[in-house]
């Protein structure tokens, strides 16, 4: 008797072994989807994220080279071209680029200022199982245009070095002006030891040299 005992408890407890590994299974394979789903999930969010910091700069580029040409004079055709290329060489051929001159919208819309506006379209890769719609991305950047202050430090000087030099313990504070140089060296506006200075702007032909750089 105990000996069928014995044998009836081990088939029992086989079987419960061989059901416990069917349950395991079938809620792995039940899980998995999930599970590989939710990892495809973050991949695309994260390549979502990277392609809208890129089309941010790649509008901030845009806006930038659009402001040059404004600044310089030209027309509108010449300011479009100018953002359009430089899109495409940041690798943003496929957005969609639109200037304006003024900007439309926002605070500097009576300024002196260029907006652009890009849009792209993503293909989507995990997400496509739900819907088949394209990810729409926008990024837009403007560029504000302003008036340089007047100099009230300018060097005439084509060639000099330290041809605007602030040294020793001078401390200069220039309100609502700046510091121009006309000079070509290297160091044509040179603060050195522990002089100070404060202005709106330094402007060099040549170069600077801001041992203690000024503010």
């Amino acid at each position: 008797m105990n000996t069928f005992g014995r044998i009836f408890r081990q088939f029992v407890s086989r079987r419960l072994r061989r059901g416990e590994s069917g349950n395991v299974a079938t809620i792995f394979a039940l899980t998995l989807p999930i599970v590989v789903g939710g990892a495809g999930l973050g991949v695309e969010t994260s390549y979502w994220y990277y392609s809208s910091l890129k089309l941010q700069a790649g509008a901030d580029a845009a806006a930038y080279a659009a402001a040059l040409e404004k600044v310089a004079g030209s027309d509108k055709p010449t300011i479009v071209a100018a953002a359009t290329q430089s899109v495409a060489s940041n690798a943003l051929a496929a957005a969609t680029v639109v200037v304006n001159d003024p900007p439309t919208s926002g605070p500097n819309t009576a300024k002196k200022a260029v907006e652009v506006i890009l849009t792209q379209q993503l293909d989507r890769l995990f997400t496509q199982i739900f819907t088949q719609g394209k990810v729409s991305e926008k990024a837009r950047a403007v560029a504000l245009i302003t008036e340089g202050s007047n100099a009230c430090v300018l060097a005439l000087s084509k060639s000099a070095g330290q041809a605007a030099l602030f040294s020793g313990s001078t401390s200069v504070k220039l309100k609502g002006c700046s510091v121009m140089s006309n000079s070509i060296a290297n160091d044509a506006i040179k603060v050195q030891g522990s002089a100070g200075l404060q202005a709106d702007c330094l402007i060099s032909v040549g170069g600077m040299v801001l041992n203690n750089p000024g503010t």
